[in-house]
């Protein structure tokens, strides 16, 4: 019997599949419709369907194919990129970008792609990148013409928004690694105003440095690995320098105990007449050259831009 009660939904694509092949789109897509009447909620049959419609020249039934396959599943990942590339062929790119927006978000890694499907990827990329430089081309065109940026109060946390909101940057947030005190601003870098001390402390860079070679001469064996993550915890950007004495540490206090020898044996000298202008140091730190990749802090998430001294 060879009725489409007793074919499967399978059976059926791979035949649609043959009349493509020889050129019999008609065929192929009467067949497609018997597979769909047999598995009506199979995204697979329905997305047979519009790669049929969209090789057949009708781009608008294959893009509401599309809709119908995402209806079933709105993950999946070449019906979006499908939708992405048939709104982008009717209405342009900037229409498509948002979708193809969509599309990154949910992009599998690329080995896992056939290649026709990463090149399609890559080019939902280009036209992503291309939007984001437009729409930044005509924002800050419009300040300028209308003089906007010569009144933005903080013009640095303006560009900084623009940034998060055209996908370059993201919003900086704090990450500790114990305790979240919450209700903190989250300013990644606080103005140099608001530290009139910080000068000062700058300028006793080199008493700090000699202080340094001092204890790490005296002191050698007392420094310690400054990351100590224990024996089966995740490691990620911390695997090299994890109980490394590369980035190791000299606590003159620890877990709130002062540590009698080393800060016994550090002698501080303060270049300015205030002997309190700035907060006392809490360990030193010995650091020797390790790749620039793992020179990330440990802990500040926040704090003020430093001059070059």
């Amino acid at each position: 019997m060879n009725s489409t009660s007793t074919r499967s939904a399978a059976s059926l694509m791979a035949e649609a599949g043959q009349a493509m092949q020889r050129g019999e789109a008609a065929a192929a897509l009467a067949l497609i419709g018997e597979a769909e009447v047999a598995e009506p909620r199979n995204p697979e049959v329905v997305m047979a369907k519009a790669v049929l419609l969209r090789a057949s020249g009708n781009p608008a039934a294959a893009l509401a194919a599309v809709e119908h396959v995402l209806a079933i599943d709105p993950y999946h990942y070449f019906a979006l990129l499908s939708k992405g590339a048939l709104v982008e062929h009717i209405s342009g790119p900037q229409a498509a970008s948002k979708i193809y927006r969509d599309v990154l978000k949910i992009a599998p890694s690329p080995e896992r792609m056939p290649p026709a499907v990463r090149a399609q990827t890559e080019h939902a990329r280009q036209v992503v990148a291309a939007d984001q430089r437009a729409l930044e081309d005509f924002i800050l065109r419009k300040l300028k013409t209308s003089g906007e940026t010569r009144d933005l109060e903080a013009p640095f946390r303006f560009h900084e928004s623009l940034q998060v909101m055209l996908g370059k940057a993201r919003p900086q947030v704090q990450q500790p690694l114990f305790f979240e005190y919450t209700q903190l601003p989250a300013i990644p870098f606080y103005p140099r105003d608001m530290f009139p001390w910080f000068r000062e402390l700058e300028a006793a860079t080199a008493t700090i440095q000699a202080e340094l070679h001092a204890a790490s001469a005296q002191l050698g064996d007392t420094f310690k690995p400054y990351i100590q993550y224990p024996a089966g915890a995740p490691v990620n950007q911390w695997a090299e320098l994890n109980h490394s004495a590369r980035w190791s540490t000299l606590f003159l206090w620890r877990d709130g105990v002062r540590q009698d020898e080393a800060a016994g044996s550090v002698r501080r000298q303060r270049p300015c007449s205030s002997p309190c202008r700035w907060p006392s140091s809490l360990a030193l730190r010995r650091r020797r050259c390790f790749p620039a990749s793992t020179r990330t802090p440990a802990f500040p998430r926040t704090q003020a831009r430093p001059t070059s001294v």
